[in-house]
């Protein structure tokens, strides 16, 4: 009986060992497991640490925020990567290129030949059209003489007659000039005196006009104080008709000389066209006067 109480007391006080064994067990399991996480995550902190890069504009294709941008998902490439990547780009680029630039020289070639093409045929036609002039090209003395000319007296003829043509020209215009400028002044001083005049007579004018109506008051008053006999009314009358005669013939005076400065400021203004000629050219050969002529040949070739 002794030995079987020992014996459940030695069996409870193992299964108690047992249990704290088992506890004791789990407990350093859990401790080994924290431990572990503990390392790992000090060994991730160690090797994840918060740096801090400086990066070139252009070298970050991470899309900025207005804030903050979160940089998380980003990854670092090298730069060689990118690189071959570029270089692979350029080359497929490049050839591109290349084919782009054969195909912009073959049309430039094209439209080179084109061009060519239609500059001939305007060639062509121009030289027609020559061809036809010469065909219809009415053959005078002249040209007769001038195709069998072969040391160019002819030309030489032709030359000096119109170099004397020219220089008759000029001396003739120079003295139409000269006679212009004169007749110019001459309309000019006229035109003053007229300016004179007019405005002489536009004053006497005036002057008649307020002496008549003068008259006039004076005439009313005289007929308001006294009586007017017959004698006075015809004098009146005949004083009025002479006043109305005169003013008459002043104001036709006056726009006969107000259209003849119109007149003459017209005349002017033409002389001064034209002291200044417009040459133009003419198809036809110009005519000159029977004692303005040129040299002969007889004369020239002394």
């Amino acid at each position: 009986k002794e030995e079987g109480a020992v014996l459940g007391e030695m069996q409870k006080e193992l299964a108690s060992v047992v249990g704290e064994d088992e506890s004791q067990r789990s407990r350093i399991e859990t401790i080994l497991r924290k431990l572990g996480e503990l390392t790992e995550l000090q060994e991730r902190m160690s090797r994840n640490l918060d740096m801090y890069f400086p990066l070139k504009q252009g070298q970050v294709e991470v899309e900025q925020l207005a804030v903050v941008t979160d940089y998380g998902d980003s990854v670092f490439i090298n730069r060689t990567n990118i690189e071959k990547l570029n270089a692979e780009v350029q080359e497929k680029g490049g050839e591109k290129v290349a084919i782009l630039h054969q195909v912009k020289d073959n049309r430039k070639d094209m439209y080179m030949l084109e061009w060519h093409n239609e500059r001939h045929e305007l060639m062509v036609e121009d030289l027609k059209s020559k061809i036809k002039e010469l065909q219809l090209l009415r053959v005078t003395k002249e040209l007769q003489a001038t195709l069998r000319d072969e040391e160019g007296v002819v030309g030489q003829q032709e030359e000096l007659r119109l170099q004397a043509r020219l220089q008759a020209m000029e001396r003739v215009h120079f003295e139409q000039i000269t006679a212009k400028g004169k007749s110019m002044r001459k309309m000019e001083g006229q035109l003053k005196d007229k300016r004179l005049e007019n405005n002489l007579l536009v004053e006497k004018t005036a002057a008649a006009t307020l002496l008549l109506e003068e008259r006039k008051k004076m005439s009313e008053l005289r007929t308001r104080n006294s009586g007017p006999s017959q004698s006075q009314v015809a004098q009146g009358r005949k004083a009025k008709m002479r006043n109305i005669q005169t003013n008459r013939k002043l104001k036709e005076i006056a726009k006969g000389q107000i259209d003849e400065l119109r007149f003459l400021s017209a005349e002017l203004d033409t002389l001064q066209k034209r002291c200044f000629p417009a040459f133009t050219k003419s198809s036809r050969r110009p005519i000159l006067n029977a004692d303005i002529r040129a040299p002969s040949t007889a004369a020239s070739k002394y």
